[in-house]
């Protein structure tokens, strides 16, 4: 499993991975098995999750950081627009 993980930051971080056979020649030298190979060369993410054990779903997300309201703070500016929000994985 670690070298499917290895393989699956390498892919991640080489944007010349798109070609198949490119990243084919790649994942040859990580010693994955045929079963492994197969899954990562097809995209096959169910199978992936199977194989890492993962079957939950899991998602990064990064949010701006508010500023905290000081009390030095100018009560005459304006406030920020609050309505924008977002949904991740909903």
């Amino acid at each position: 499993m670690n070298n499917v993980i290895k393989a699956i930051e390498l892919i991640g971080q080489n944007s010349n991975l798109d070609n198949q056979e490119v990243l084919l020649n790649e994942l040859k030298e990580l010693s994955l098995s045929s079963e492994e190979l197969q899954i990562l060369l097809e995209k096959d993410v169910p199978s992936l999750e199977k194989l890492l054990n993962a079957d939950h779903k899991i998602f990064c997300g990064i949010a701006p950081a508010e500023d905290d309201k000081g009390d030095d703070e100018d009560e005459s500016e304006p406030e920020e627009d609050s309505s924008e929000k977002a949904i991740i994985n909903w």
